[in-house]
């Protein structure tokens, strides 16, 4: 359920000199309150109907990956518009993901959507995901299309200071895979946290067009998470090793998950915490900021 397909992308700080970008929609608002807890090792699941997110509905998994105390938590919840929150106690790792699929069911339905336009006729870009937290995290993104299309992309944030809140954005042509953004079934973005006690705030997703081009000339091989809610049809095997450039990607059927199928999600999740961790402890937040320029090179262009 890993293969090595992980890619370190730039951070861009929330300066608009930094990133000019025009929304051409919202992904998702956050506009409905809800709220998931999960006290020690497990997952829970929650459906919430919401106008603001794509499809309509959005599920949420929270997934307790490790607890170094008896009662651990860790809580993702939404209270005020446009923002969802996460909080874990001390000695409690987790993850949580966001599964958009138009279904009202935690169940991944890959063609929900109905072929959903992503770029909207060719005029967004990317993801532009703003977030703030204390620790460094991971996300990863996942898109179902048409004809059994899957394509996946990892990415990490340094911790944010304090207050502020870092603008990751994510091209549509750095996902891996063979996914149409034209005709889009399913979306999953899961959140991984590296360190336990850790506080995040995720605010609105946006589908962006933007002036400034990122090119990425420093890969980053790791682990990256397939869909926690499919199992795999077509490989036994607890690990699929292949290239960052590759395309060959498992495929998949959308069959409830087993306890088993739970547990090696929350294997792989631990496995790509501890990958994170060890790339993240070789830098702090200051010299991945300053580093920047050896890791992208940023041409800015004329304005929209």
């Amino acid at each position: 359920l890993l293969f090595a397909l992980f890619s370190v992308v730039l951070v861009l700080s929330t300066s608009a000199a930094d990133l000019k970008y025009r929304t051409i929609s919202t992904f998702d608002g956050f506009d409905e309150e809800f709220s998931l807890e999960q006290e020690d090792l497990g997952t829970n699941n929650a459906t919430i109907t919401d106008d603001s997110a794509t499809g309509s509905v959005r599920s949420i998994s929270l997934n307790l990956l490790k607890s170094r105390i008896q009662g651990g938590t860790a809580h993702v919840y939404s209270v005020q518009q446009n923002s969802v929150y996460f909080s874990s106690s001390f000695g409690v790792t987790a993850s949580f993901t966001l599964q958009y699929d138009g279904d009202d069911s935690t169940v991944l339905n890959p063609s929900g959507l109905g072929e959903l336009d992503l770029t909207k006729r060719g005029l967004a870009e990317g993801f532009l995901f703003r977030v703030s937290s204390d620790h460094a995290a991971g996300l990863n993104l996942r898109v179902h299309s048409a004809d059994d299309g899957f394509s996946a992309f990892n990415t990490t944030f340094a911790p944010s200071e304090a207050g502020a809140f870092d603008q990751v954005l994510v091209p549509f042509h750095m996902l891996k895979g063979n996914a149409d953004m034209k005709r889009v079934g399913a979306i999953e973005i899961t959140v991984i946290m590296t360190s336990d006690a850790t506080d995040l705030i995720m605010e609105e997703i946006l589908l962006i067009t933007t002036s400034t081009r990122v090119s990425l000339i420093a890969p980053f091989n790791g682990p990256c998470i397939l869909p926690s809610s499919s199992s795999l049809s077509s490989s036994s095997s607890s690990s699929v090793s292949v290239s960052s450039n590759s395309t060959s990607l498992p495929s998949f059927s959308s069959s409830s998950p087993s306890t088993e199928d739970e547990e090696h999600t929350r294997s792989a999740h631990l496995s790509l915490v501890e990958s994170l961790s060890r790339f993240l402890s070789t830098k702090t937040s200051q010299q991945v900021r300053a580093s920047s320029t050896t890791f992208a090179k940023i041409t800015a262009s004329k304005g929209n």
